[in-house]
């Protein structure tokens, strides 16, 4: 499998040639460094990419670089999916994901053909010849005690060699027994992964965030607890409070827009706003404008109209302006009803200015 990246004018100094073939790891190395680019200098930038098996296509699409979701291969093809199939549990992009995964977790492999050969030529050189002058020897004499001892000696190192090649089998035997880090994943065997692989305990919880295995991650997160799956937890709990609460979580991008949602989920719509000046993201955009919608018609129906009108300067709603004149009316006439005592009508144009803006209000849930 490798990766093709082409286009983006912007960052084209950061490119490879056309024809260049990325491994994975080198393209998703690619990725984070153009994401940072576009963070550094707040130049956005679309690219072109290509995921190959030999001459077949598995993958390809026009990423934009800056928005957060092309920071690594594993979210352009999630994101993807997302956008075009509304999923991301198809067969077809979970066996990409896991062919992805599969190619970024290999180890690398050092070969030293120099050394190998260096060796090949000092066995040459210490060859005897073949035409080196014969020498005359004599065999020396042994006493009995002396072949004792040599025989002796012999069988000490046969035995060692025996306990050698037990010993030696013994460990490639348990080496060959002990599984990998993948088998553990696909027999979701999560915290014997964790104990076996300490340094992949991170991995591990993005992993299940990414499958939404929460149930799991809230068992692996009790285990091996860490910031970041407790916020991950969190959010996906919808225990918002916990969410904007947690302390020391590594705020990447992904994470900031989970932060500026949860804000806005406790109506603490400033928190996201200034969250959203460094993001620039459309959909947090979109959510904050219904978010400031509904309080703009909460206002109007508590008769908070300075509140609603201090609003309505963020939105310029023609719809929220209207809603603000029929409510002050509501109020006028509740006032009256109260002076003339006439508790029916005033009931009436109570319940009136409680329902103002319902319709609106449902459109922006």
């Amino acid at each position: 499998m490798y990766v093709q990246i082409t286009g983006g004018r912007k960052v084209k100094t950061l490119l490879p040639s056309k024809r260049k073939r990325l491994t994975v790891k080198e393209a998703n190395l690619l990725l984070q460094k153009l994401e940072t680019f576009a963070e550094d200098t707040g130049k956005k930038d679309t690219i072109r990419l290509t995921i190959m098996e030999d001459k077949d296509i598995l993958f390809r699409d026009d990423c934009v670089i800056g928005e957060g979701h092309s920071r690594n291969l594993l979210l352009v093809v999630q994101h993807t999916f997302t956008t075009l199939h509304k999923r991301t549990d198809s067969t077809e992009c979970q066996e990409l994901l896991a062919s992805i995964q599969q190619a970024l977790e290999v180890p690398d492999t050092l070969e030293e053909p120099k050394k190998r050969e260096k060796k090949t030529k000092e066995k040459r050189k210490c060859k005897p010849s073949v035409n080196a002058s014969k020498r005359s020897f004599s065999l020396p004499t042994f006493s009995v005690r002396s072949i004792q001892g040599i025989i002796l000696g012999v069988l000490l190192l046969v035995f060692l060699g025996i306990g050698g090649f037990w010993v030696s089998s013994f460990s490639k035997q348990d080496v060959q027994s002990k599984p990998t880090y993948e088998q553990l994943l696909k027999e979701e065997k999560y915290a014997e992964a964790a104990v076996a692989f300490p340094d992949k305990r991170e991995a591990i919880e993005q992993y299940l965030v990414e499958q939404q295995a929460f149930q799991e991650l809230k068992t692996f997160n009790a285990q091996f607890p860490t910031d970041e799956g407790t916020f991950d937890l969190a959010f996906y709990q919808k225990e918002w409070k916990k969410v904007i609460q947690t302390e020391g979580s590594e705020l990447n991008t992904d994470r900031k827009v989970m932060l500026a949602y949860a804000y806005i989920q406790l109506d603490q719509l400033e928190e996201a706003e200034i969250l959203n000046k460094t993001l620039k993201s459309t959909q947090l955009a979109t959510e904050l404008k219904k978010a400031w919608t509904k309080k703009a018609i909460r206002a109007i129906r508590k008769e908070a109209f300075s509140e609603a009108e201090s609003i309505n300067k963020r939105l310029k709603s023609e719809e929220i302006k209207e809603l603000i004149e029929t409510g002050k009316t509501c109020q006028e006439m509740i006032a009256l009803y109260r002076e003339k005592k006439d508790s029916e009508n005033e009931k009436l144009w109570k319940q009136r200015l409680t329902q103002l803006g319902e319709e609106l209000y449902y459109e922006n849930e």
